[in-house]
């Protein structure tokens, strides 16, 4: 199920709370800092060209910032997510040769179908989760998933490693705090924009099998509910990625049970390449709670060999609740670029994190 209205209220008091803390959330805002090469965000999946009938998630999250985006925040300026105006269909109406729900498991089942279009469509009805097998070319859209608080789950949206080129977009993904991920890919070729994504147990996406990644558009909330999981809003397993974006996302995270980072520049496994990564125009606010940080770093550096080059600029920070937006580099990431990173509460930019003072040993810490 979809956030209630109160919790989006509730997210924008936190972040207010939290910022009057500080002396120079008594002045006024200024102005947000333009950036003249930032293109007008505009996910493919949506229906309309103009406004969309759904309401904005949390359109207050951002007042008060002395420093905000100038382009248009998912979640805040126009709403993640499907949007709202067509009745969602019950999933069981998607029938054929290949398609099989089992109510046990909570799973739909889609073998041996390319290019399926799954469009406008209420899983959230019988809690299911939605598993691809050698289904490549698949399109996920405008629908709405929430599974089961009392059912843990390996992940919300699997698809296998056969089920090459998978679009996930304008969809509502509740993780429930038990689904260990809401998207789970390992095969080549990923693009999931424009969702509402929150709660998973422990990561937002999780993609093994290289090619390009494209990660843009989505409003993401609250991850980390598994007691022993390490949170990352994007992890990748080792293999070649050709291209990797990370592009216009809203963030919006306080301390849960597990700990991690936001975004990696980097892989689990060995012997894989991310190729020019790149992490442009997020809002990312991570608030803490008494000395608990939400998270360690907000982009975090490989040790290990595997990032050619990479760009990290144009990104808007509320740090207070993680230790620093960039992790220092690390000898795992030859030849970055980082450029124009702001923090919020201060209007100012962020020095660049080769120059910054090493990362403190976080081990057996809270955060």
């Amino acid at each position: 199920m979809r956030p209630s209205k109160a919790r989006s209220v509730s997210l924008a008091t936190a972040a207010m709370s939290a910022m009057s803390a500080v002396a120079w959330a008594e002045t006024q805002p200024s102005a947000p800092l333009s950036d003249p090469q930032s293109p007008a965000p505009k996910p493919g999946c949506l229906r309309h060209e103009g406004p969309s009938p759904a309401k904005p998630q949390h359109p207050e999250l951002l007042s008060g910032y002395r420093a905000r985006p100038a382009w248009k925040v998912a979640g805040v300026d126009w709403a993640a997510g499907p949007s709202g105006d067509v009745p969602l269909k019950d999933p069981q109406m998607l029938k054929g040769p290949g398609i099989n729900i089992d109510l046990t498991s909570r799973i739909m089942r889609i073998d041996n179908i390319s290019g399926l279009i799954i469009d406008g469509y209420d899983f959230s009805r019988l809690r299911l989760g939605l598993w691809l097998v050698n289904s490549p070319n698949t399109t996920i859209i405008n629908s709405n998933f929430a599974f089961d608080p009392l059912e843990r789950r390996m992940t919300g949206i699997y698809a296998d490693e056969k089920s090459r080129n998978l679009y996930v977009g304008c969809n509502a993904i509740d993780g429930a705090k038990t689904a260990s991920s809401l998207i789970y890919a390992l095969g080549p070729n990923v693009t999931v924009e424009g969702n509402w994504m929150t709660n998973p147990a422990q990561h937002f996406l999780e993609v093994t099998g290289g090619g390009d990644i494209a990660y843009r558009y989505n409003l993401m909330e609250q991850g980390g509910h598994a007691l022993g999981a390490h949170l990352n809003y994007l992890q990748l397993g080792a293999a070649r990625y050709s291209s990797y974006s990370v592009l216009y996302n809203t963030v919006y995270q306080t301390p849960q049970v597990a700990g991690g980072e936001i975004f990696q520049i980097q892989m689990y496994g060995q012997g894989g390449l991310v190729v020019d990564p790149e992490i442009a125009w997020n809002t990312i606010i991570a608030l803490p709670e008494a000395e608990r940080k939400a998270v360690s770093w907000a982009v975090h550096t490989a040790h290990e060999p595997s990032v050619l080059g990479g760009r990290v600029h144009h990104n808007y920070f509320d740090p207070e609740g993680m230790y620093g937006p960039i992790y220092p580099v690390a000898d795992g990431v030859k030849n970055p670029t980082f450029s124009d990173n702001v923090n919020m509460r201060t209007g100012e930019r962020f020095p660049d994190p080769v120059t910054a003072t090493p990362a403190p040993n976080t081990s057996g810490q809270k955060f």
